[in-house]
């Protein structure tokens, strides 16, 4: 099963904030995304704890994607 699409991702990002998103836009999205990565943890483990492996590996992904939020935009955005 394919959970993501990259190139998917991108054009639902650029078609939110243009072609090429500014630092503006990276900053307010990457705490929005370690938030979500939170709330989705705390909503696995109330509501489907026999999820919640597949929820942490998702976080891992993230957290990597973005160097640990040392970087805002993720690696997969090029």
């Amino acid at each position: 099963m394919v959970e993501t699409s990259i190139p998917f991702s991108v054009g639902q990002i650029v078609g939110y904030a243009g072609d090429a998103p500014g630092q503006t836009f990276w900053k307010r999205y990457a705490p929005y995304t370690a938030v979500a990565m939170v709330s989705s943890v705390v909503w696995v483990q109330r509501a489907a704890p026999d999820h919640t492996v597949e929820m942490m590996a998702r976080v891992q992904r993230v957290l990597e994607e973005h160097n640990d939020f040392e970087c805002a935009r993720p690696t997969w955005f090029v």
